[in-house]
């Protein structure tokens, strides 16, 4: 079996557009991207860009919604514990850090500022309708986080009428899961309104993390539940509003467990709300969106040392706010030329507060961020041959009343006591632009080259938090600056005989002030290991990805892909000889090599996928002393018509039972098998 899938890999690749059944996939060309915020079309763009629809979602073997962004090129997605996973971490293009991709909801930036990454476990994905990804720096388009790509969910739009989908499903570790979806579109002669609700819940006892010999371990219980509601009024085909709200709450185990009647344990409560006003004003689109996210965390922990004679219980709280405001408009002159201009601001807060019960320490800290931005793009066809892309945004953050405050403080925290620190206001300017020219040699042959920048500001948490981490202790940083990157690409993308599609890319990218962690003081038998953040100097990243999808017969398709990164410091500010044995060294927690292979089948009946996933070895630690080996996983989905309306899924994740360790070092969960009962109206 291993054989078969990396012959296909080997055959095959994807910078894949992934459609609902069609037997041309010249058709997939009149595709809108709406994260390219100038609407372009898929094969207009000179981008590398992938899209999955809906059908392809349902489809797939996955238990998160992110487990489908695992099938993109240059897309690498760890979430080693499956859905008993806090959150999964998403990079792209070699890059470490979630918070170099800029994850989009409906158009809209979703990342929080306290720490660039954004929480996974929002999405029903019976709520998405397609995901966009547009891959390499795109600050030029949204500004901060879009360094090494974009990724855009957009939920669906209801048929009309009344609908109603539930389903049903128990799986491994007594995992139990409930999904709900109704609603009603009374939109008729472009004018009218729908309303669609989603609601689901997933609870399950979870496994040990742990191996035998470790007499903390504990289950990696979960318990979960989301609303999402979304009302749209049109007035007419050209004026309408959106609303949309969605409610996360989150109970998980930490796998410890020492005298805390369940150990340690996660709690997350989040509120999601968001606005689009859309209008068309002789020929000029005009778009007005707003968010606010509210989120509230804590963290239970009880932890011993190695030697076991010093134990530590500690509870961390946080609670951060969220607000973004985005206002363009879209003016196109003919069908070969359009423009698009506007301007946004986001402004992120965070409050948290540490307390120790094994010491004294007690600790409180927090700080605002604060970013405007003005953006500026146009687009131009000439003679159906050649498309002129350019866009440029600037933008202006800045950092206040970051503080500090500490109080009967000991070697536990490693902060002076009493400490009482009002951190210095910050502003950073940034500019970024784009240029990009694709080339259409003809109606199945094409080749684009492009030059990106991307800019994102440092995190919050990183300026004003010193606090434990899974690995030791981080301090604060209150000085950090905006890491910068250029990105240079070339791709071509070729359709042999309305069934194959390929698609190649090479890239380049140079970061500038890359922001990484630092070792103060490495772990010993009586300290642990301190780290800080700081902006370290120059990384520069060469990668290629090679993509494919294959149209075998009308319901049966192909899909693979490779892709090559390979990240290397090269230059280090810093004079001290700790930091400058970075040199030369390779980025922590993204593989070096990826590939995908995954066969679908559907008829009216009954459907099949089955997909494969190859991770290549990647370090563990920034001195790349500890590398994660190497390891191949497949996945299954099958889907059987019982009676009208009546399906029946089974879902198995990890079929061989593939047992990895983590960057932390602890196990993955192994197969995951899901019975699933489901019925649609």
């Amino acid at each position: 079996m291993k054989r078969v899938f990396c012959l296909i890999i080997i055959c095959f690749t994807h910078k894949c557009i992934i459609a609902q059944d069609t037997t041309k996939l010249i058709s997939l060309k009149e595709i809108t991207i709406t994260a390219s915020r100038i609407n372009s079309k898929y094969y207009e763009m000179p981008s590398s860009v992938a899209v999955v629809d809906s059908s392809y979602l349902t489809q797939f073997p996955q238990s998160n919604i992110d487990n489908v962004l695992q099938t993109i090129a240059g897309v690498y997605v760890n979430r080693s514990s499956g859905i008993f996973s806090k959150n999964a971490t998403t990079t792209m293009r070699g890059f470490s850090g979630s918070n170099r991709v800029l994850v989009l909801y409906n158009d809209l930036p979703l990342n929080q500022f306290t720490g660039g990454g954004i929480n996974w476990h929002l999405f029903n994905v019976t709520s998405v309708d397609k995901i966009e990804i547009i891959k390499g720096a795109n600050s030029s388009l949204f500004g901060n986080n879009a360094i090494s790509g974009i990724i855009n969910i957009k939920t669906q739009d209801p048929t009309e009428g009344f609908h109603f989908n539930t389903s049903m499903s128990y799986a491994s570790f007594n995992t139990f899961a409930l999904k709900n979806t109704i609603s009603y579109n009374n939109i008729k002669n472009d004018k009218g309104y729908y309303v669609v609700a989603n609601l689901f819940y997933r609870k399950g006892d979870g496994y040990y993390i742990q191996n035998e010999t470790d007499t903390t371990r504990e289950k990696l219980f979960l318990n979960e539940r989301g609303v999402e509601i979304k009302y749209k009024y049109q007035f007419n085909s050209k004026n309408s509003i959106l609303l949309n709200y969605n409610y996360y709450s989150d109970f998980r185990g930490d796998g410890i467990k020492i005298y805390e009647p369940i150990g340690g344990y996660y709690k997350d409560l989040s509120n999601l709300f968001t606005a689009t006003y859309e209008k068309e004003i002789n020929k000029v689109h005009i778009s007005i969106k707003g968010m606010f996210h509210h989120d509230l965390y804590k963290q239970h922990t009880e932890k011993i040392n190695k030697t076991g004679d010093k134990y530590k219980l500690y509870d961390v709280w946080e609670t951060t706010y969220d607000y973004m405001f985005l206002a363009n408009a879209i003016k196109s002159f003919n069908d070969k030329f359009k423009i698009n201009f506007g301007a946004d601001f986001k402004s992120g807060k965070l409050n948290g507060i540490d307390k120790y019960y094994t010491s004294t320490d007690y600790i409180e800290r927090g700080g605002n961020l604060f970013n405007l931005g003005l953006f500026a793009q146009a687009e131009y066809k000439t003679l159906n041959k050649l498309i002129f892309s350019a866009s440029f945004r600037f933008d202006k953050t800045c950092f206040y009343e970051g503080y500090l405050f500490a109080k009967g403080t000991t070697s536990e925290t490693n902060i002076p006591n009493n400490s009482h620190e009002l951190y210095k206001n910050s502003n950073w300017n940034g500019f970024s632009p784009k240029i990009g020219v694709k080339y259409l040699i003809n109606r199945n042959i094409s080749t684009f080259v492009s030059v990106s920048t991307g800019f994102t500001p440092p995190k919050l948490d990183d300026m004003v938090s010193s606090r434990k981490i899974n690995k030791g202790f981080k301090i604060a940083n209150p000085y950090l600056k905006p890491e910068n990157v250029i990105n240079y690409e070339l791709g071509s993308s070729q359709i042999l005989f309305d069934k194959l599609q390929l698609d190649h890319s090479l890239s380049f990218s140079q970061g500038r002030d890359f922001q990484y962690f630092i070792t103060i003081q490495p772990e010993t038998a009586f300290e642990t290991a301190i780290y800080q953040r700081k902006n370290i100097g120059k990384v520069n990243i060469f990668g290629y990805e090679i993509t494919a999808k294959y149209n075998v017969l009308r319901n049966l398709f192909i899909y693979a892909n490779y892709a090559y990164f390979n990240p290397i410091i090269t230059e280090i500010a810093s004079q001290t000889d700790n930091d400058k044995i970075l040199v030369g060294k390779k980025l922590n927690e993204t593989p070096f090599h990826q590939a995908f292979a995954g066969v679908s089948y559907k008829s009216d009946k009954f459907s099949v996928f089955l997909a494969s996933n190859f991770i290549g070895e990647q370090w563990a630690d920034e001195l790349n002393t500890l590398k994660l080996e190497k390891y191949f996983t497949v996945d299954t989905k099958l889907q059987y018509k019982i009676y009208k309306g009546f399906y029946l899924n089974l879902l198995i994740q990890n079929v061989f039972n593939k047992l990895y360790i983590d960057k932390k070092g602890g196990l993955c969960p192994g197969r995951f098998i899901q019975a699933e009962i489901e019925y649609r109206f």
